[in-house]
């Protein structure tokens, strides 16, 4: 009598963990949808985003600063010219303050929306909408903070360092004839 297995053992071993795997992924699967059909709450903190926010600006100065890297003045003056300027205003559950909070961790952490949701105790939809529309907000007011530069004067440290001006001296008197070169 051979001690090898067969090929037709082989063959039923291989089948019954096709047919194992098959059945864990239905089980699976059938667990997501009974999740999905009895909701269960998940955002589910005794702190709301609102409570966090207020806690962030009130504590310690470096603890808004290491969440959103930006100092309480500088966020205070955001929040004055984004009132001043825009349309933004508290919304039905979300202060300003709070939307603006979210906004700037979001992009000073490169945060994800499944973070932001946690930290805030907001559903992804809420965040989204918040993100999009203080983004909007921001890219209004680029008039007023982004200033293009005066093509007209060249700057000392290429016009004085033979090592830069030769090689714009040419573009830039293209520039002031409003001629580009690509």
């Amino acid at each position: 009598m051979s001690t090898s297995r067969s090929l037709e053992q082989w063959d039923e071993e291989f089948e019954c963990l096709i047919d194992l795997t098959l059945g864990l992924m239905a089980f699976n699967e059938g667990q997501r949808y009974v999740n999905r059909i009895q909701r269960m709450p998940m955002h589910t903190s005794i702190r709301t985003g609102h409570q966090y926010m207020l806690e962030l600006i009130n504590d310690h100065p470096d603890r808004l600063f290491n969440k959103i890297r930006m100092y309480r003045p500088c966020f205070e003056m955001l929040i004055r010219v984004l009132r001043q300027q825009t349309a933004l205003q508290n919304s039905r559950f979300l202060t300003l303050e709070e939307q603006v909070t979210i906004f700037i961790f979001v992009i000073s952490q490169k945060a994800t929306n499944r973070i932001a949701m946690e930290d805030w105790q907001h559903s992804g939809s809420t965040i989204s909408i918040v993100f999009t529309r203080i983004c909007k907000a921001i890219a209004s007011l680029s008039h007023i903070f982004i200033k293009p530069p005066n093509f007209d004067d060249v700057p000392d440290e290429i016009r004085f360092n033979p090592k830069y001006y030769p090689y714009f001296q040419e573009n830039i008197t293209w520039l002031i004839l409003g001629i580009a070169i690509c």
